[in-house]
């Protein structure tokens, strides 16, 4: 027929049920990383953007100040959103992904562990998640560090064109529930930018790590 039967033990059912739940989850991680990964490249795109409207026009007036600053905010909140909720859920999601379930989950909470102990950036970034929820803006000012490439000689050759964004540390301590010793460690001007990149590249090392950790359970499903 269109639906032919197979008859299976119950062994076989109970297997199949767990497989379908470690490919399930599976899915999921895959799924949460995109998001993030998605985001990480909207913000990317979006200072390409800006850095070409610059090219091609480079007046400056408040009006635009104010919607570069909002654009560049709505990116990153969008990526800080996206990254904390994976952050806080891969964990969970790779241990139903495999029979060892508290081991997983112990490794992988670890490796956070370790990239928010040792990363002044990847600190800061999940600590923005909630200070744009509950207080501020994380983008205080937008700015295009442009420099002349120049020759042996010293004569200017080619134009490079950036755009760089940053947040200021007195504009988060206004911010009473602001972890106080993150901002003993930051500096006056901070470039978001930087700490973007290095929280988006932590993020894909944690990925590599659960994906490597469940592989073998989740090629036998």
């Amino acid at each position: 027929d269109n639906n032919p039967k197979l008859e299976i033990s119950e062994a076989e059912y109970f297997e199949l049920i767990e497989a379908k739940g470690f490919l399930s989850a599976a899915l999921s991680i895959e799924e949460k990383y995109e998001l993030v990964l998605g985001n990480f490249m909207d913000l990317e795109k979006e200072l390409l953007s800006i850095t070409m409207e610059r090219v091609i026009d480079n007046s400056f007036d408040y009006n635009r100040a104010y919607t570069l600053n909002s654009t560049v905010n709505l990116r990153l909140v969008n990526f800080i959103l996206a990254g904390k909720s994976y952050t806080e859920l891969i964990h969970s999601m790779a241990s139903k992904c495999v029979k060892n379930t508290a081991e997983v989950k112990e490794t992988i909470s670890t490796l956070k562990s370790k990239h928010y102990d040792e990363s002044l950036d990847y600190h800061l970034m999940e600590k923005l998640r909630n200070h744009v929820s509950h207080s501020g803006l994380a983008v205080h000012g937008v700015t295009g560090p442009d420099t002349w490439i120049r020759n042996e000689e010293g004569k200017a050759v080619s134009r490079v064109y950036n755009t760089d964004f940053y947040a200021l540390r007195a504009r988060f301590a206004e911010n009473d529930r602001f972890e106080k010793k993150l901002l003993e460690k930051l500096p006056e001007k901070i470039d978001l930018k930087k700490a973007a990149r290095s929280y988006m590249g932590a993020i894909s090392n944690i990925q590599d790590s659960a994906r490597k950790l469940i592989a073998e359970s989740i090629t036998s499903a």
